[in-house]
């Protein structure tokens, strides 16, 4: 089935309106967020705060206003209960996914590494993303079959002088029971193997070079839309753990994401291939 609404999409629009957002509500509380501004969803470390929810409001607010008949997936709307996160398999809908504050563990800490990361799906497929490097006012575009630009210069991710010794983001704490200490050994071995706790910077530090890999295992849609289109608009390649595309219908686990197909295969061998199963 044909999506229903098929209308242009003017990026320039959306990346204002992300910069818009972020002034009004993200920046003024960087590092000045109130103790009653933040509270905790699932455990002490997963942080949500009156900028992610006010952000994500405003966004759900104007976005369905320059794309009419859109609908908006928060990640704070799927936390709370008020959305269901299957409604993305809808293909007879345009659908806007965003995080408004990815990375609020770091943004709380008053750390630099966060930004708002949103993905517009149309028949099931990300069309077009967009990250907002929010300090560095660093705006990265991408559109499926156009390229990946940053502050509206096209960029691709250089395929050469990949490290003998491979540098990249995994976080074991992710993994299931039984797998969590296997990961976390194989990265101690190998220096940068470090997640910095915000997907935004992860992506934009590949498509930079400054990192050969990026391993998930859980992937939520507001998480890995907008990067995975971002790095594979730019040159790289991004395909779940079995080898297969990542979809926006995914929400199961397993996803790579690096600079060239070889490191791809450099990556699943050093830290899959001798995986025990999850407990």
């Amino acid at each position: 089935m044909k999506a229903k609404t098929m209308q242009a999409v003017n990026p320039e629009i959306i990346a204002n309106l992300l910069k818009k957002t972020a002034a009004r509500f993200i920046t003024p509380r960087f590092q000045m967020l109130q103790e009653h501004e933040i509270s905790t969803k699932t455990g002490p470390n997963d942080l949500v705060t009156q900028a992610d929810i006010e952000a994500e409001e405003y966004l759900c607010e104007k976005l369905p206003e320059l794309l009419p008949g859109s609908v908006v997936i928060g990640e704070e709307g799927v936390s709370s209960g008020k959305i269901i996160i299957s409604d993305i398999e809808n293909s007879a809908t345009d659908i806007w996914v965003v995080d408004p504050v990815d990375g609020t563990f770091n943004f709380v800490r008053g750390r630099p590494e966060f930004g708002i990361m949103l993905a517009l799906v149309r028949n099931g497929e990300t069309v077009m993303s967009w990250i907002y490097n929010i300090l560095a006012d660093e705006m990265i575009f991408a559109e499926k079959g156009s390229g990946t630009h940053i502050n509206g210069e096209i960029v691709e991710i250089d395929k050469d002088n990949l490290r003998n010794d491979p540098t990249g983001f995994v976080n074991p704490r992710y993994f299931p029971s039984g797998q969590r200490e296997y990961i976390n050994d194989i990265s101690s071995l190998h220096d940068g193997c470090v997640s910095i706790g915000c997907a935004a910077h992860e992506y934009l530090n590949l498509l930079k070079g400054r990192v050969d890999f990026a391993l998930y295992c859980r992937i939520k849609p507001w998480d890995h839309l907008p990067g995975a289109l971002i790095v594979s608009e730019a040159g790289g390649y991004v395909a779940k753990w079995d080898g297969t595309p990542y979809m926006a219908r995914e929400r199961g686990i397993g996803l790579i994401a690096a600079r060239t197909k070889d490191a791809w295969e450099d990556t699943y061998t050093l830290f899959l291939d001798g995986i025990p199963e999850a407990a």
